[in-house]
């Protein structure tokens, strides 16, 4: 596995509650075959709020595509603004390929 330095970091704006998708396109040059992955949010004490993973079937890879289908009941009590990461990994290895602000802004109808 390459060694990955993520240098731009990006924002993920949600609504508070709502389901969804986040969809990942990934260069060429980032192979993911072989690897699962990983798309986890923490608050600022580093405490873990919700994660997605290839092996629980909540993220699909489709050549570079990663979709990560989101549950409406991890988000429906937050607001604030946290943050994300996204990793491929394997037995031996781990990448981070990506991480950012999750934004959650709360939601008015209920």
């Amino acid at each position: 596995m390459e060694s990955y330095i993520v240098r731009t970091k990006i924002d993920i704006e949600r609504q508070a509650g709502d389901s969804g998708r986040i969809v990942f396109t990934v260069p060429a040059e980032v192979s993911l075959t072989g690897y699962d992955v990983l798309f986890q949010v923490r608050d600022d004490s580093d405490e873990i709020l919700f994660d997605y993973t290839t092996e629980a079937s909540e993220i699909t890879v489709v050549g570079q595509t990663i979709t990560i289908t989101l549950d409406k009941d991890d988000t429906a009590e937050l607001s604030g603004i946290y943050n994300w990461e996204l990793q491929i990994y394997d037995v031996t290895n781990v990448a981070t390929i990506g991480k950012g602000r999750y934004i959650l802004i709360s939601e008015v109808a209920r």
